[in-house]
């Protein structure tokens, strides 16, 4: 344990160090060990959540598409542009919120 300690701490500090650090083990894991594991239960949950949510966005967005079918639906080009914007807008918003991520919700969609 002495050699973790750099060699710059004091040696009246020293002690105080080992005993938080051996107090610190809980169940044979350090608390950096438990934050690693955190960390990765984190990120395993960031790609399950990530795969079945973008999943399931991509079957909405071909469902809208569906709807381009002439022999069952009428629409208007100015209504797909206002759809079309709309989808474009929030993907830019996913966007943003990955590189900021306190942006908010978005306004519902109406045409």
């Amino acid at each position: 344990m002495r050699d973790i300690i750099s060699p710059h701490i004091s040696a009246s500090i020293a002690p105080i160090l080992v005993n938080i650090y051996c107090v610190s083990r809980v169940a044979g894991n350090t608390i950096l060990e438990r934050e690693m594991e955190a960390a990765g239960k984190k990120r395993e949950k960031f790609r399950e959540l990530a795969s079945n949510r973008t999943d399931k966005a991509l079957e909405a967005i071909e469902r809208i598409g569906n709807l381009s079918n002439r022999q069952l639906y009428e629409w208007e080009a100015g209504e797909v542009r206002k759809i079309i914007k709309a989808l474009r807008d929030e993907v830019a918003k996913v966007e943003a919120r990955f590189e900021a991520p306190n942006i908010r919700r978005r306004d519902r969609f109406s045409l």
